[in-house]
């Protein structure tokens, strides 16, 4: 803006964006994307390090690490906790020991200077993912997809007339998992618009930013969403009966419904204490600005991506506002159906072998 020279389109495309009218910027965005550009940079054989901050709500790191994989080049991706560019941040300024800085000179080194890198201390890691709960521990993997993964997925079941949250039921390898076969296939749930729900993404750009660097973390009453805002918003629960490790992109598949043409679902994952507070660790969106109405669609929706600790229990949440995606409809008539089948599926990649001082300290999940 101060010392570019703009793009005469891109005010207007900008405006596309904060609408959330993705038809409208897709080609435009498109031709100016590195995915376009992919095949040029592995024919040159040119070694890419990606950097991506995990709450970076501009570039997310999910759409990051599908570059990342689709890309056959020599290649690394260091995942941090932050916004937009805080984890870089301080090395700017003069401060040392800066890990991405750190990673970046060893790269050079590598690439550009054909040396060995001397300030590395992963240089056989292929993807190195910063973990939320401890700043200071990091996940290394040497390949990606990391067969350090185990998926696990949940299928969901309603919430009982008078009860406060439905359940998420493992599809397989537990007794509960018949729960899934019993007359739940046939069962629907409705939830009309509200913007109050007592679920929340936090204030936009504030809450992120104290997430970053005071580590105030984004609570949810999800008690008063199974009262007081029960026809507005939905949650279902599951318990972690040992601490885990949570690290990668969950994902989310549906059936949904409306009798608009123009609406819009939130996801919300959160890893819930025994007063069934929910603390914020993943979320996501799904907006349609042009559907037929009545026509019930099965949807997909990739979830944040996360490297995180979670004991107590886990939550999955939906309503259909948040100040933090861009509403196609906010008519106080809109109503979105949930229809529970087989393709209702919530699924979390849980490490198997969490990197820790000592084994035993960090139980393997359920």
């Amino acid at each position: 803006f101060l010392t570019g020279r703009m793009e005469a389109d891109i005010p207007a495309m900008w405006a596309e964006v904060l609408k959330g009218n993705e038809s409208a910027f897709s080609g435009w965005a498109a031709k100016r994307s590195a995915k376009t550009f992919a095949d040029r940079f592995r024919g040159r054989n040119v070694a890419l390090l990606l950097s991506s901050n995990l709450e970076d709500r501009l570039f997310e790191s999910d759409d990051m690490l599908d570059f990342f994989q689709a890309y056959s080049g020599p290649k690394k991706m260091l995942l941090n906790q932050g916004i937009h560019a805080s984890a870089e941040m301080s090395s700017l300024f003069g401060m040392p020991d800066n890990y991405v800085w750190k990673e970046v000179k060893a790269w050079l080194d590598r690439w550009l200077k054909k040396q060995l890198p001397t300030n590395s201390s992963t240089d056989d890691a292929l993807v190195t993912v910063q973990v939320r709960s401890d700043m200071r521990a990091r996940e290394h993997f040497t390949e990606w997809p990391s067969k350090q993964v185990e998926w696990l997925e949940y299928g969901a079941t309603p919430r009982p007339f008078l009860g406060l949250h439905g359940s998420l039921v493992p599809r397989s390898g537990t007794d509960s998992s018949t729960l899934l076969n019993e007359s739940h296939t046939e069962d629907e749930e409705e939830l009309r618009f509200a913007k109050v729900t007592g679920l929340t993404l936090g204030v936009p750009v504030v809450a992120e930013v104290l997430q970053a660097y005071a580590d105030k973390r984004i609570v949810s009453n999800l008690v008063f969403s199974s009262t007081m805002a029960r026809s507005h918003a939905i949650w279902y629960y599951t318990p972690i009966r040992q601490r885990s490790r949570i690290c990668g992109t969950p994902t989310l598949g549906f059936k949904v419904s409306s009798e608009s043409s123009k609406w819009q679902v939130v996801a919300y994952l959160f890893s819930v204490d025994w007063l069934s507070r929910g603390t914020l660790i993943s979320h996501g969106s799904l907006t349609c600005w042009n559907c037929t109405a009545m026509e019930r669609y099965a949807q997909q929706i990739k979830l944040r991506t996360l490297c995180e600790d979670v004991e107590g229990g886990l939550a999955l949440a939906f309503s259909l506002y948040s100040d933090m995606y861009k509403p196609a409809s906010t008519h106080h008539n809109l109503h979105v159906k949930f229809h529970y089948s087989e393709s209702f599926v919530l699924r979390i990649p849980f490490l198997s072998t969490p990197s820790l001082p000592s084994a035993h300290d960090f139980p393997v999940y359920m």
